[in-house]
């Protein structure tokens, strides 16, 4: 069978053309909530505040998440450091940073009630390419730096940030002038 230039034909084509594809968001359950994400929109800033009241108050909302309600929880995650807040912890560091989550009984409510979360900001200079991010002199998006490896999921921070370099690796094997 070749399978190089052909156009094999999907499964799940009849299915999806007419409507008839569950996905996902099709899926219900008795008392299913729905959320939705608050982003930042600012780039870099400080985050003054975060009035959650007016979401509150759309009917069919169960509630309003923030970094303040993750207490006791470890509220960070990362791929080499635990370097990303779930949600924004005191400062944003890039549009769209999630900043809150609303839970609602549907969708709608929940998109609603998202719009109405308001989030005080104090904007703080950013950097919008690498070769900025890597000048001596640019705004420093993590302050301290977060221990790495199995450290990565305590609570203690080490000393003061000093460049926006997330982290560096330095492989080698062997000697290869010896090989030459």
């Amino acid at each position: 069978m070749q399978a190089a230039g052909q156009s094999p034909r999907r499964v799940d084509a009849v299915a999806k053309v007419t409507g008839q594809a569950n996905y996902a968001i099709d899926a219900s359950v008795p008392d299913m909530l729905f959320g939705h994400v608050v982003r930042a929109e600012r780039a870099h800033a400080q985050i003054l505040g975060i009035d959650v009241q007016a979401a509150l108050d759309v009917p069919g909302v169960s509630g309003v998440v923030t970094a303040a309600d993750l207490e006791g929880l470890f509220p960070r995650y990362g791929h080499i450091k635990a370097d990303h807040p779930i949600l924004a912890i005191d400062k944003v560091r890039f549009y769209g940073e999630p900043v809150a989550l609303v839970i609602a009984d549907t969708p709608h409510a929940a998109s609603d009630a998202a719009e109405a979360v308001r989030v005080r900001y104090q904007d703080l200079p950013f950097v919008t390419d690498p070769d900025a991010a890597l000048a001596p002199d640019a705004p420093l998006l993590h302050d301290t730096d977060y221990p790495a490896g199995d450290d990565s999921f305590g609570e203690a921070m080490s000393e003061r940030r000093t460049d926006n370099i997330a982290h560096e690796a330095t492989l080698e094997w062997g000697d290869l002038d010896a090989e030459m």
